[in-house]
């Protein structure tokens, strides 16, 4: 038995990359379809960081307002090539 619908799952990709001349981290944000993109697009304030700790510090207060915003039962997997780091999340909104 299916307990939620297929309603509102978006993909989401972070692409984390670290540049080796500057130490530096960026964070990118990409979603299925438009209105995820927008919803990304305004709860992230910053995408370059100097420290991965700080960079992960970000990546928390992004988890914590996709749960405020309806976004729960998410999983995401974690895979390293080089030095970027890509995190895929699949979520899925409440059902109202």
């Amino acid at each position: 038995m299916r307990l939620f619908k297929n309603i509102g799952i978006t993909t989401l990709l972070f692409l984390i990359s670290s540049l080796l001349s500057a130490q530096e981290y960026n964070l990118k944000l990409s979603a299925k379809d438009n209105l995820d993109r927008q919803v990304l697009k305004s709860i992230t304030h910053k995408n370059k960081f100097k420290t991965e700790t700080a960079l992960l510090l970000e990546f928390e207060k992004i988890e914590a307002i996709l749960k405020r915003k309806g976004y729960f039962n998410y999983q995401y997997t974690t895979t390293k090539n080089r030095n970027t780091f890509t995190y895929k999340f699949t979520l899925q909104k409440k059902q109202t």
